[in-house]
């Protein structure tokens, strides 16, 4: 453990280092001057252990070590201008989805009217989204993300995922315009039950949404945590779900966002087997390959 190591490491040093203890009242005080470091003589001193035993007597002398200033500053240059290369390099890579991964960002609702923990407001949603353009990255749909993962295609650069969950009416009436203005696509994660009611989106807008650039797909049925339901209920909640909103929108749901992110092994079978592709929670991080398919990271957005 930490703690043994560093109680471990602890007796190392005690049993290595010596104290000095002087004889008389003679301080020592090193003197710099122009690059050379120096000291005058001690006062002959005993040597101590660190548990207090004595060692011998001994005289320390005068030690001097010079160091021209202009190699000083010649080193300093070197090492400044090595860190510079080094930082240049790490930020030039950073932006590398092959080494660093693929972002996949979750939202709630944008609005500025119901302000809760889950909502932004639509300038900061603006900001971000023009922030993510004058930065050059490119959004993709999680079909580009799935074939990357699974098969290696290649994706546009600086790839970045956008994300909605649940289906509110702000997606549709705040998001997607500005997401239109800048040529951006976005995955709504829909709550299958909460289609057309109020508060959440309707078939129609969900259409038009489709036609604006996003991708809906499925979110469960009731929005329950699946960890904490029944598992007789898993079925219902992830196929049943599936099944549902296939019906509505007349098109195959192939990816899911857990519901609060919360899943286990079961909940990932379950998901599995009732035909979904791959499966988002909201644990902080970027999808690389390899990674499983059906916990994959996302980052929250609040």
């Amino acid at each position: 453990s930490t703690q043994g190591y560093s109680s471990a490491a602890s007796d190392v040093y005690k049993r290595q280092i010596l104290s000095i203890s002087p004889k008389s009242n003679t301080t020592f005080f090193p003197s710099f001057n122009k690059g050379t470091i120096s000291s005058n003589t001690i006062a002959p001193c005993s040597l101590v252990s660190a548990d207090g035993l004595p060692i011998n007597s001994a005289t320390f002398k005068t030690i001097s070590i010079s160091i021209p200033p202009k190699k000083i500053l010649c080193f300093l240059a070197i090492c400044i201008a090595i860190l510079a290369i080094s930082f240049g390099v790490i930020w030039g890579l950073s932006t590398d989805y092959k080494i660093y991964g693929v972002p996949v960002l979750n939202y709630h609702q944008v609005n500025d009217e119901k302000h809760s923990a889950l909502t932004l407001h639509v300038d900061q949603f603006r900001e971000q989204m023009e922030n993510l353009h004058n930065q050059g990255y490119n959004t993709i749909t999680l079909t580009q993300l799935y074939d990357y993962l699974e098969n290696g295609t290649e994706l546009p650069n600086k790839p970045i995922v956008i994300t909605f969950d649940d289906g509110y009416v702000d997606n549709y009436n705040n998001a997607l315009p500005i997401l239109k203005e800048y040529n951006m696509k976005a995955t709504l994660f829909m709550i299958s039950d909460a289609a057309n009611t109020p508060g959440f989106v309707s078939t129609e807008q969900m259409h038009k949404m489709e036609a604006g650039g996003f991708d809906i797909q499925g979110h469960t049925n009731h929005h329950k945590i699946l960890t904490k339901i029944d598992p007789t209920e898993l079925p219902d909640a992830l196929l049943g779900g599936k099944t549902s909103l296939e019906g509505i929108l007349g098109e195959p749901i192939e990816y899911l966002a857990y519901p609060g992110g919360f899943n286990d092994m079961l909940v990932q079978y379950v998901t599995k087997q009732s035909g979904y592709k791959m499966a988002f929670t909201v644990q902080p991080g970027t999808v690389q390959p390899g990674d499983n398919l059906y916990a994959l990271n996302r980052l929250a957005i609040f």
